[in-house]
């Protein structure tokens, strides 16, 4: 008798260390311009040519750096789609409250983007770094000028909300750096 309910018991003891916590999914959203002047001149249409991000960054799972050469992957809280798409289309409508009105007989012109860190640290600050390119239609890569960037910004309490609140932060941030050009 002793042994079945020693059974039972393991057994739902077993049970109730196998729940997993549920994943909180996260996004990044569009931020208004940081100045209230006047929009830039129109100056032709931004389409991102290319936006490349870290790996260690550009995964599911939220990513927070702990130390120069450690990150703490939150395995639960994880980003609603692939930041290699959510990162470009974000940066473009930021980009879009930027323009001044509407471009679309305006000559298109190519931004490509190079990101070395876009990440939140366990002491609450956010960075985004790297460098971008703006192509004028008929240059060619080898008539790039880059101009590099080093964003940053407090994070606040490093939940999942504040993380993708200062992300996107910085995002706004490098779109009124390249609005400013």
């Amino acid at each position: 008798m002793r042994v079945p309910i020693l059974i039972v018991g393991t057994l739902t003891l077993l049970a109730a260390c196998g729940t997993t916590p549920e994943n909180r999914y996260y996004t990044l959203s569009v931020e208004p311009a940081a100045t209230s002047a006047a929009p830039p001149p129109r100056t032709g249409r931004i389409t991102i040519a290319k936006l490349l991000l870290p790996g260690v960054t550009d995964r599911e799972q939220m990513v927070v750096a702990t130390g120069p050469q450690t990150v703490d992957i939150r395995e639960f809280d994880r980003w609603a789609e692939p930041l290699d798409q959510l990162v470009p289309r974000i940066l473009a409508q930021d980009l879009a409250l930027r323009a001044g009105g509407p471009t679309s007989n305006l000559p298109e012109r190519r931004l490509f983007v190079s990101v070395d860190r876009f990440s939140v640290d366990a002491m609450g600050s956010s960075q985004l770094t790297g460098r971008w390119w703006m192509l004028e239609p008929g240059e060619t890569a080898a008539q790039r000028r880059e101009r590099p960037f080093a964003l940053s910004r407090p994070a606040g309490a490093r939940d999942g909300v504040q993380v993708a609140a200062a992300m996107s932060a910085l995002l706004s941030m490098l779109a009124d750096d390249v609005a400013r050009e």
